[in-house]
């Protein structure tokens, strides 16, 4: 601000400087010509008169003077040696000046490069995207947002950095791929967010929407306190109806952040989310391939509008109306309230929104047949044979017996969220290199007492989950689910470290059950180490070397992948050894054991994401949760409509409405061939349940898992009758006790 203060007040001088040498160089000019009044030209346009002399003779006298300061080679003749020296001096002044005055253009010009350069110059943009901060997440957030775009051709995604704009724009390209962008342009601005006059750089103000992320190098605490910093900032701009969403680390930070912005920004807090899928990934296996599809814009995904049409039609009616979508809920009018999977007979009201699954808000429209009263009515359907159909069978709650290897700092809600839900019984083993005085400390923090839970029983050990000794001496098979997160003490240190142990105790956990399958581990157990009886773990890191116990964690870590690795691949007949190609892969052994027990293993770093999703083999033995791939998913979605924050809300929350996996062998007979929309008539009105799409049979049976099976979400051609056999129904259900609690 200072250098262009600065540039501008000697852009002034030099202009008053050449107004007074062209008044004086004339004054002078008009001295020397009382003695040479031959310079004068006789046929100019101001001849001379006995009324009007000095006035004519004085301007000419000044046109002479600039003449002579722009342009040497525009003097006209001029006689004496007074004039002649008057012009030279005006001549020499004027070269001298102007040499001045385009160094100062010249610095100008410089500068404002410069500032192009280092991202210091404002963005002259409207209805665009704006993003505060760069993490791990912002590249996975500028490809979603470029797909959502890619329908009205692209758009402009500015990204407010605190730091040098060539280093991020560098590494941008090298996560993002410019076909990736699909015709959207991303611009870089450097400054501080915390500074209202830095967010007017990226002309926030005018934009459509607005993403605040994280600070991921600061702890939780800070780093909530600096997104709360940022909106109040915000909220002294004049903010033009831009969605804005703020990611939060913790989720008690979020009644603060609506209490500050009034309920206009719509908070995401990320640890929250990740341990609800994470939970529900493991209860609910192939829940991790529904949320996959749904989340981001690659496939069909969640769309609120208003039809005038569907007013005063009953939901179970939608269906057909909407051919080309998935009808899952309303936004009352009224109240703005969500409600997912409403009664078949709720009526819709003028003005309630739609929620619907579709691949694109303008891929969908309703279709409705006018009636002679001029109403509109939904398309006949085929009658349904209901013979084809099963009685929904009611099953008592079963006990579950979940083995958590690791400590997260959300573990508490965690623990919270599972006593909701769980049927009375169940178990939930905590195994971790955190000391039992710090985890009764995180719990007392969180107001969770485990005396007091109702339906789960804690079981906490302190072991090292990457050490084979440790997984040999446990009874997996008595497990129903096995979650496997980084470390509290591991991902403190490194994403990448902590990506590599989680995989390690997969693998380790993998190859210890196929080594039990093959019988090649018949040696009993450690007597200490039985599950059975709930003893404690013989293995316990010293509480006063934590460091140490990290360090023999990454050095197990990486003897158990050697091992692991070795175990774990199987040769080919007839593949030689040496210099020939080796084909690597996850035995059969592997693949039938990974069916058995439900794994869901947790990955942070977005190359470790890469690289698990390029290996088949990897993705056979395990659920993956790819936190930070969820998460820029999910603001992405929330900075395009705000609804989808409900939305989600409702399906994670304790509502008790959540998506299920309902295997078409309990509600069609063998052989049966229905429609997709019959299927969506009987879940409706007979099972309460709103039917979204279905998980195609596996090829090879048990030996796939259901994580790998093909997810279709909003089927096409709804109307057509076909086979279902070996597929796996996905619905939307309404369990009215947990939404009750």
């Amino acid at each position: 601000m200072n250098s262009r203060a600065t540039r501008g007040a000697r852009t002034q001088a030099l202009i008053v400087l050449a107004i007074i040498i062209v008044v004086v160089g004339g004054e002078c000019l008009l001295a020397t010509m009382e003695h040479h009044s031959d310079v004068v030209d006789p046929d100019s346009e101001h001849s001379i008169g006995p009324n009007e002399e000095v006035l004519h003779i004085y301007g000419d006298g000044v046109w002479w003077a600039w003449s002579l300061f722009v342009d040497p080679a525009a003097m006209p003749e001029a006689r004496g040696f007074s004039t002649r020296v008057v012009s030279a001096i005006l001549v020499i002044i004027g070269v001298a000046y102007f040499a001045v005055f385009l160094a100062l253009i010249v610095d100008g010009v410089q500068e404002k490069m410069r500032r192009l350069k280092k991202g210091l110059s404002p963005v002259v943009e409207w209805r665009h995207t704006v993003i505060l901060g760069y993490t791990e997440e912002t590249p996975i957030i500028v490809r979603e947002i470029s797909k959502a775009n890619e329908s009205f051709g692209g758009g402009v995604i500015a990204i407010l950095v605190d730091g040098d704009k060539t280093a991020f724009e560098s590494e941008l390209r090298r996560s993002v791929h410019a076909r990736e962008l699909r015709g959207s342009r991303v611009v870089f601005r450097s400054g501080s967010r915390l500074r209202a006059g830095d967010l007017r750089m990226v002309a926030v103000e005018t934009a459509r929407s607005v993403l605040i992320l994280s600070d991921t190098s600061l702890a939780p605490e800070p780093a909530d306190a600096e997104v709360l910093q940022v909106v109040l900032n915000l909220s002294t701009l004049r903010m033009k109806n831009a969605n804005v969403v703020a990611q939060l680390r913790s989720g008690d930070h979020e009644p603060l952040v609506r209490l500050v912005s009034r309920g206009s920004v719509a908070t995401l807090a990320s640890s929250d989310v990740v341990s609800r899928l994470m939970l529900m990934f493991a209860r609910k296996p192939g829940l991790a391939r529904v949320y996959s599809t749904i989340l981001g814009f690659d496939d069909s995904e969640f769309y609120t509008q208003q039809w005038p049409q569907i007013d005063g039609m009953q939901f179970k009616q939608l269906q057909a109306v909407f051919p080309d979508a998935v009808p899952i809920g309303v936004v009352r009018a009224g109240d703005g309230e969500v409600l997912l999977n409403p009664p078949g007979d709720y009526v819709c009201a003028p003005g309630d929104s739609l929620v619907v699954l579709a691949e694109d808000d303008d891929s969908y429209e309703p279709r409705v047949v006018p009636t002679n009263q001029g109403a509109s009515a939904p398309p006949q359907e085929a009658p349904t044979d209901a013979s084809e159909f099963l009685a929904p069978a009611s099953a008592a709650p079963v006990p579950e017996r979940i083995l958590f290897a690791g400590w997260r700092a959300d573990l508490p809600r965690i623990i919270t969220l599972l006593d909701r839900h769980a049927a009375p019984g169940s178990e939930l083993h905590v195994v971790s290199l955190l000391s039992s005085a710090a985890r009764d400390e995180a719990l007392a923090e969180a107001d969770v007492v485990p005396n007091s839970l109702k339906n789960v029983r804690l079981v906490n050990h302190v072991a090292n989950c990457a050490s084979r000794r440790f997984w040999e001496g446990v009874r997996v098979e008595t497990f129903t689910s096995v979650i496997i997160t980084s470390d509290a003490i591991m991902s403190q240190l490194d994403v990448i470290h902590s990506d590599a142990n989680c995989l390690a105790m997969l693998l380790l956990l993998r190859g210890v059950q196929a080594a039990r399958l093959t019988g090649a581990a018949d040696a009993p157990l450690h007597a200490s180490a039985s599950w059975a009886d709930m003893r404690p773990l013989p293995v316990a890191p010293p509480a006063s070397k934590p460091e140490a116990d990290t360090e023999r964690s990454f050095r197990a870590s990486k003897s158990a992948r050697l091992g692991a690795e070795v175990q774990m691949t199987q040769l080919k007949p007839g593949v030689l050894r040496g210099n020939h190609s080796v084909r690597f892969g996850i035995s059969s052994h592997v693949a039938r054991v990974a069916n058995e027990l439900p794994v869901v293993c947790e990955i942070l770093d977005p190359r470790t994401q890469r690289t698990v999703n390029a290996s088949y083999s990897l993705l056979t033995v395990s659920d993956f949760i790819q936190s930070n791939d969820l998460i820029s998913k999910i603001m992405a979605m929330v900075s395009e409509d705000v609804h989808v924050k409900r939305i989600l809300d409702h399906l994670l929350g304790g509502t008790g409405t959540q998506f299920a996996l309902l295997p078409v062998a309990q509600v069609l007979k063998p052989g049966a061939v229905v429609s997709f929309n019959e299927l969506a008539a009987h879940c409706i009105s007979v099972r309460r349940a709103t039917l979204c799409g279905y998980l195609e049979a596996c090829s090879d049976g048990a030996q796939q898992q259901r994580s790998l099976a093909g997810c279709v979400i909003n089927p096409p051609d709804k109307h057509e009758r076909t086979a279902w056999d070996g597929r796996v129904l996905i619905v939307i259900e309404t369990d009215e006790t947990a939404g009750a609690a």
